[in-house]
């Protein structure tokens, strides 16, 4: 945490517990990546914003991101499983985004469907 008062770029907030996006604190926990992926937004060493950030938000962003992944695992444990054929799953490199490209949603056949295909044979 750096000792100088300043505002914290997502949120605004003026402390000196500040996060440095671009120290070896910030660039190991990968915030301008997850600010990226997560917000929306660009955070470039040379920008004219402040390059920081602020205690509350560094723990919002740590755990969204385990939110993420947990959630991702999840979705790919499922969509792996028992429905592979049905689904494709996209990778999309824009900003670092994954997304699920649903083909066609499995449906379990209602009873009378299966008793009215049975009374034709």
């Amino acid at each position: 945490m750096s000792g100088t008062s300043s505002s914290c770029r997502l949120c605004g907030h003026s402390t000196d517990d500040l996060v440095e996006i671009y120290s070896e604190q910030g660039l190991a926990a990968d915030y301008a990546r997850k600010i990226c992926r997560y917000l929306y937004l660009l955070v470039t060493p040379d920008d004219a914003l402040p390059k920081a950030i602020c205690w509350m938000c560094s723990q919002q962003l740590d755990s969204f991101h385990r939110f993420h992944e947990k959630i991702n695992e999840i979705q790919h444990r499922l969509l792996g499983g028992r429905f592979t054929s049905q689904y494709v799953i996209q990778d999309h490199h824009r900003l670092g985004r994954r997304s699920f490209t649903l083909l066609s949603t499995p449906r379990k056949k209602k009873k009378w469907e299966l008793n009215r295909k049975r009374s034709f044979r």
